[in-house]
């Protein structure tokens, strides 16, 4: 017995390729939106300990956690962004302008952050593949 010829089109058909040309086509869409996406994605932290200290300096004074939380380094570089929501929070208006510097006695290890109101905290920075990260947990400094 034989079977009963398939109904529809044969597989060589004019759909049968404009379909697999549509698929292809998304396909190659695709890889080429997340190429871009991942090309287009700002480096972590920053070239050099000043920049990191002016970049961490403009994060915090423009309130944008985002570009703070690219500067976070071990062990927050998994949820920094939740981190810097926070300290972007605490960092807010009521106590004025920030301004952070590299500590000179540090070699560019710690950072010195200091408001208008006299508060100091120093966040230790260090370098990853040639890239300077802060760690946010900050520990009080004298005046």
């Amino acid at each position: 017995m034989s079977s009963p010829p398939a109904q529809g089109r044969p597989p060589g058909s004019a759909t049968t390729h404009v379909l697999r040309f549509v698929v292809v086509g998304v396909v190659l869409a695709w890889s080429a939106l997340v190429a871009v996406v991942i090309a287009r994605e700002p480096e972590r932290g920053a070239a050099s300990p000043a920049e990191l200290a002016r970049a961490c300096e403009v994060a915090l004074n423009d309130g944008d956690a985002e570009s703070l939380a690219r500067l976070f380094g071990r062990p927050l570089s998994e949820d920094g962004a939740a981190v810097a929501e926070s300290v972007v929070a605490r960092a807010g208006s009521p106590r004025g302008r920030w301004t952070v510097e590299p500590d000179p006695g540090a070699n560019g290890a710690v950072l010195v952050i200091a408001d208008a109101t006299g508060l100091r905290a120093r966040w230790r920075a260090e370098e990853d593949d040639g890239r300077w990260l802060v760690d946010p947990i900050a520990s009080p400094s004298a005046g």
